[in-house]
């Protein structure tokens, strides 16, 4: 017969080993992953399942997520032009009579860019696949970047540029346009067309860009799209929009399909600072005109601002933002390092998939934080038993006992309500909400342990009778610990905690001699019932303190090395060295004084980046007056001025 040390130890050891965790664990995300390969949804992490059902902002590229990718040209407008015979009097060669200039280029700048043909391209493609316009051979071609916004070639009839207007024209020449721009801009994308005396070495243009028209792009809202935005809307995730198109045509795009704030935007070419891009985080939910580097820097904005952040795009300027987000999300049709970079990529390429996503994981996160705590809760009280045995020998419970309690009061009810339907938001940390629900129970179990082998040394009790009362007072907070944890009850829910009660009962006086259950009198029931009673209410008591302690906000702290002290607080977090008392101090009071400066510092930057921001809000004008900010090329890329005065 095995001596009572060996079974004591080998007691303590077995509710210390929290069993079934990481099998519940790797069950509960396998089988979301599983659920959303079904839904035509692949998760290439099983992390991001649980970031994505934390995320509170969620920022959208516009083209290929509300819309469909697909384009199609509105129309053409095409603008007087002196000479249309380019090249009568010259060496060049002269455009068709009966082919205006602005189709003659249109059809061939995307003819000659379609070898790397990007959506608008291809749209161009099909509208001119039908349209008698005579295909010239380029002598030079400048594929589209998302850098200057345009593409263009050079012919012996000429040399064009179609792109966004404020990227192509100059200052002086986009004024003379800018008001039928806005009006094209409203409902559709716009590209101006223009002629150009050529292209240097490096790819940018020569001369004044001369307008010759412009043609309108229509993207394909996608039908579920308002669907999708509005589901988010009710889980209160804050929306951003952020394209690199026309901010009017974007902002026009949002209001149909519902996302708040979308009469508000701004473009982003105004924002030529740090200080202004972030203020503009908290200002504006529509961001056009977006390079690829902006992109991450909005993101990083949102999350210096302690939000969880997901990033949905599909091409290549998408791909350094979606690196950037705490969850990213590509379009499998999309480019293909966007696809390698993203976290989740939706397979059928539809949006509408996103709120299954979602809803995956805050049923698999939620499951999980219950039923670890119950996995939790005997890991915890067998330490504190074990520790408080040290003291108080023997360990009360014996390795049988631990069977009853492990199937009936944490292995069935885990995993029930580990794989239960589930859609609440997902609040807190996991540890923390783990910590929540199991903390009590096992303080209450401890307590209750006290009392029992306190209760046993009084009266004489055997250890076999000590065993079976703390047995079952570790029965009866399990089972509150399953009571408060399934609130509100369901259908499921009652029928699980039947089940467990009547498992135990069963057990306990069904099979006393296989699990060491000891024949009490009546005068040790009362003694029990008291005890039982005491560790239920001590249990509701500590779990409703709990709840109402409120959640610290997070803070995050890096180091390197040794030596790294992260302290916690409702009021704050501190971050100090563990050397010596005046060290600490020192440090401390030198990074108050800094802190300080920095604030004011910021306090200031901020006030002057508002100012900016506002100043630079496109605005509807009476006349054709010249916009306020400038957007010049530059053999080094894109240059941003700003006039010293508002004009009326």
């Amino acid at each position: 017969m095995p001596s009572s040390a060996l079974l004591s130890t080998v007691g303590a050891l077995l509710g210390m080993i929290p069993q079934g965790l990481v099998l519940l664990t790797s069950s509960v995300l396998a089988i979301a992953t599983v659920r959303l390969a079904r839904r035509k949804v692949l998760a290439q992490q099983l992390c991001c399942i649980e970031t994505l059902a934390r995320v509170d902002v969620l920022c959208l590229d516009k083209t290929g997520t509300i819309t469909s990718g697909r384009m199609e040209v509105e129309g053409t407008y095409p603008l007087p032009v002196e000479g249309v015979g380019f090249g009568v009097d010259s060496e060049e060669a002269a455009v068709p009579v009966d082919t205006t200039v602005l189709d003659f280029a249109l059809a061939n700048v995307a003819r000659a860019t379609s070898a790397d043909a990007n959506e608008t391209c291809q749209a161009l493609l099909n509208y001119y696949a039908d349209r008698p316009v005579e295909v010239s051979e380029p002598l030079s071609v400048i594929p589209f970047s998302s850098s200057k916004k345009w593409s263009g070639a050079s012919f012996a009839q000429g040399s064009y540029v179609m792109g966004a207007a404020q990227f192509v024209l100059s200052e002086r020449v986009f004024s003379q346009v800018e008001n039928r721009v806005a009006e094209l801009a409203d409902t559709c994308r716009v590209l101006v067309v223009a002629r150009v005396d050529g292209f240097t070495p490096d790819g940018d243009m020569v001369g004044e860009a001369e307008p010759v028209g412009f043609v309108t792009i229509r993207d394909e809202i996608r039908t579920s799209a308002a669907e999708t935005i509005g589901y988010f809307n009710e889980q209160g995730v804050t929306l951003n929009v952020i394209s690199g198109d026309d901010p009017r045509t974007v902002s026009s795009i949002a209001r149909v399909v519902g996302v708040p704030g979308a009469d508000a935007y701004v473009d982003a070419t105004t924002l030529d600072t740090p200080a202004k891009l972030d203020a503009a985080v908290d200002r504006y939910h529509v961001f056009g005109r977006v390079t690829p580097q902006q992109k991450r820097e909005l993101v990083q904005a949102l999350k210096r601002r302690e939000h969880t952040v997901a990033m949905t795009g599909d091409g290549v300027n998408d791909v350094l933002a979606l690196k950037e987000a705490d969850c990213s999300v590509a379009m499998a049709a999309g480019s293909d390092a966007a696809r390698n970079v993203a976290e989740i990529v939706l397979v059928d390429n539809d949006f509408a998939s996103m709120p299954a996503v979602v809803a995956e994981g805050r049923r698999s996160i939620n499951n999980l934080q219950r039923s670890a705590s119950l996995f939790l809760t005997k890991t915890l009280f067998s330490m504190g038993l074990a520790a408080l045995c040290i003291a108080l020998p023997p360990y009360p419970f014996e390795p049988i006992q631990m069977t009853l309690i492990n199937f009936f009061c944490i292995g069935a009810p885990g995993f029930v309500l580990g794989l239960e339907p589930n859609n609440a938001r997902v609040k807190g940390s996991f540890l923390t909400n783990v910590l929540k629900r199991a903390l009590p129970a096992s303080i209450a179990v401890i307590l209750a342990a006290a009392l029992d082998i306190f209760v046993a040394r009084v009266f004489g009790f055997s250890q076999l009778t000590l065993s079976t009362m703390c047995l079952l007072t570790s029965c009866a907070a399990s089972v509150s610990l399953i009571w408060r944890i399934s609130q509100p009850l369901t259908p499921l829910r009652v029928v699980l905690f039947v089940f467990v009660v009547a498992g135990i009962l069963t057990g306990v006086i069904g099979f006393p001699e296989l699990l060491s259950i000891a024949n009490l009198s009546m005068g040790q029931m009362v003694i029990l019932a008291v005890i039982v009673v005491f560790t239920c209410s001590v249990f509701f008591k500590l779990a409703t303190m709990m709840d109402s302690l409120k959640p610290r906000r997070r803070h995050a702290a890096t180091g390197f090395g040794r030596g790294v002290r992260v302290r916690l607080g409702r009021g704050g977090g501190k971050v100090s060295s563990t050397g010596s008392t005046a060290e600490r101090f020192a440090k401390r009071v030198a990074a108050d004084m800094a802190q300080r400066r920095e604030a004011r510092t910021v306090r200031e930057a901020e006030a002057r980046a508002l100012e900016g921001v506002t100043q630079a809000q496109p605005k509807k004008k009476k006349g054709t007056g010249a916009k306020r900010s400038r957007v010049t090329k530059s053999a080094q890329g894109i240059k941003v001025s700003m006039p010293s005065k508002k004009k009326k």
